[in-house]
């Protein structure tokens, strides 16, 4: 679940959870047995429930966090992180780029290991993830949620021909 709401992310039975950036949780419930029945019966086994930041409880307000860093192999990661309210109307927002250089997996291997490309070898990930709400009905709170993943791999190993891989995925929920 995100927010306590099914997570719309689901491609197999499978959830993706690294649409969801991290610096946007604020914390994750893991919901036992007897917790999880509330929400159905393919939640017997449990639940686990990643709640996000919400956005500033002031009337009005913003804030944004922004973070940033660099290393070797052509590593770098950045994210921008905030909120803002006014007049019941709610919104949060979570950009993440995150990219190195050098070193692609395996896929045909059929092994967990990496193995070196050329510097021209690049895998890069962006991310976006927010939510919206209104709190301004007595009896009505209103929320969804959106996301927006990218994953960007270009193998070129030692020797041989280099291969592209782009995948695109849009989130919603409400």
């Amino acid at each position: 679940l995100v927010n306590g709401q099914r997570y719309t992310g689901q491609i197999g039975e499978v959830s993706d959870l690294a649409d969801i950036p991290v610096e946007n949780v604020e914390r994750i419930e893991v919901l036992r047995v007897a917790q999880s029945l509330r929400y159905g019966s393919e939640a017997a086994g449990g639940v686990i429930n990643i709640l996000t930041k919400r956005a500033p409880e002031a009337e009005t307000g913003w804030e944004a966090r922004i973070e940033g860093g660099a290393g070797d192999d052509g590593q770098l990661r950045g994210n921008l992180n905030g909120g803002a309210s006014a007049e019941g109307a709610l919104l949060t927002l979570a950009v993440d780029h995150d990219q190195i250089r050098g070193y692609d997996p395996c896929d045909d291997c059929g092994a967990v290991f990496t193995f070196g490309g050329s510097a021209k070898s690049r895998e890069a990930n962006e991310d976006v993830y927010g939510t919206l709400g209104y709190e301004g009905l007595e009896d009505l709170d209103l929320r969804g949620s959106f996301g927006w993943r990218r994953e960007d791999e270009r193998f070129v190993p030692l020797e041989g021909n280099a291969s592209d891989e782009r995948f695109t995925r849009w989130l919603g929920g409400s």
